[in-house]
């Protein structure tokens, strides 16, 4: 999702104020359900495109 940066956020991309970054929350699970992975990513759009494809063989 854009999101507009926070002063913390602003000052760790080098971007102005008013610029919308992309946030990306992931929570990966295990085969019962359970939480192994949880993170926060953003990304300063000037500088990257995000594509994903994940898949999970059952």
């Amino acid at each position: 999702m854009a999101v507009k940066a926070d002063s913390k956020i602003v000052e760790m991309l080098d971007v102005g104020k008013d610029v919308a970054i992309l946030k990306r929350e992931r929570l990966v699970l295990d085969i019962g359900d359970r939480p192994v992975e949880y993170n926060v990513v953003y990304y300063h759009t000037d500088y990257f495109t995000y594509d994903i494809d994940i898949t999970r063989d059952i």
